[in-house]
């Protein structure tokens, strides 16, 4: 998280670095890869306590948002392929 959150700050720092796509790219990737790290590091905490989890202390909504969080954080394997495809290219 912490190397995700160094380089969201640093593609996005000056507008010089915004403007470039291979930044621009980076810096989605990165937020992508927060998103979905935080929502892993719930781990069984949004869980419904009638499955028996241990550590379930969620509801049938909780459980659904972090399902939610982590799907939008498998975005980050898409950019990834994009940013080698752009490497590819360029």
């Amino acid at each position: 998280i912490f190397g995700s959150f160094f380089i969201l700050y640093d593609t996005i720092r000056t507008p010089v670095k915004r403007k470039k796509l291979l930044n621009q790219m980076l810096a989605t990737l990165s937020f992508f890869d927060i998103v979905g790290s935080i929502a892993y590091a719930f781990t069984t905490l949004p869980i419904p306590e009638e499955n028996y989890l241990y550590g379930s202390k969620g509801n049938d909504k909780t459980c659904m948002a972090q399902g939610f969080f982590i799907q939008i954080g498998t975005i980050a394997c898409f950019m990834n392929v994009s940013i080698s495809v752009y490497y590819l290219l360029t």
